[in-house]
């Protein structure tokens, strides 16, 4: 709350600009509201220099979501609670990335070298890592997708935590993977040994929250379009390769099956 009310304190003259500035206790968590976007820079600006020593990345989501949990291990936005659907659904995702890593290696070139999981995060499979990005307008984006509230959130997460590692999937990965690339994609992976219900949130990494109204004017332009954001299968070759994949369609819903796992618990490539 000191962070926010800060921040607040020594922008008083923002008012004048029309700009409205509010701390929110509850609901979750803490959270900044920031009427005028442009302000949004500033304050993860702000953020940035108080943690001078940290590595500050971004996460936007269109909802106020109560934990920050993986897809793997959620289910309906809440994290799961049952150790065993979570055990069953890690050992079916490790199944898939080393059968997915067989079977492409020797297809793909690129794939041999590459994180196979963390690139696979990008294409719609559930995995265990959290999506960074280290733009805020890319992260902008991401809070306005499919919102319906008409709210925004952005996330602020400390990675510099030796509980994380932390992977530039630019510098990782082939431009070929066009998404990977326009996205400002990074990812974030625990370092554990065993999942559970203790340790498949990333909360404790979240130094701020911001809060923001979605309006249509603040979407414009083709760089900030979602054929940018999620370049089609004409531009992006993994895209291309990964969905025209018959054997790895069929490898989804059989360890789906397998694991007894509900349709679309690994997700699909999209």
């Amino acid at each position: 709350m000191d962070l926010y009310k800060t921040f607040i304190r020594n922008r008083h003259y923002l008012k004048k600009a029309g700009v409205v500035l509010e701390c929110v206790e509850g609901d979750h968590s803490p959270y900044i509201c920031i009427n005028n976007p442009i302000i949004i820079a500033a304050f993860a600006g702000f953020v940035k220099n108080r943690h001078p020593d940290a590595e500050i990345y971004f996460r936007g989501e269109s909802g106020n979501h109560p934990h920050i949990v993986p897809s793997l291990f959620r289910d309906k936005g809440m994290p799961l609670q049952d150790n065993q659907v979570i055990q069953a659904r890690w050992k079916a995702y490790r199944e898939l990335k080393n059968d997915v890593f067989k079977h492409f290696r020797s297809k793909v070139s690129r794939f041999q070298k590459e994180d196979i999981d963390n690139l696979f995060q990008h294409y719609g499979i559930k995995s265990p890592v959290i999506d960074l990005v280290d733009n805020i307008y890319v992260a902008i984006w991401f809070a306005m997708d499919g919102n319906k509230d008409g709210h925004g959130f952005i996330r602020l997460l400390n990675t510099s935590s030796e509980k994380l590692v932390v992977s530039d999937l630019r510098k990782k990965h082939s431009s070929l993977s066009l998404r990977l690339h326009t996205q400002h994609g990074l990812i974030a992976k625990r370092k554990v040994k065993a999942w559970n219900r203790s340790n498949i949130c990333y909360d404790e990494f979240e130094v701020a929250r911001i809060n923001f109204p979605v309006k249509k004017n603040i979407e414009s332009g083709l760089l900030f379009s979602k054929a940018n954001i999620y370049p089609d299968e004409s531009l992006d070759n993994t895209l291309k390769i990964l969905k025209n994949d018959k054997w790895l369609h069929e490898k989804i819903v059989s360890l789906e099956h397998q694991y007894r796992l509900k349709k679309g618990d690994l997700g699909s490539i999209q």
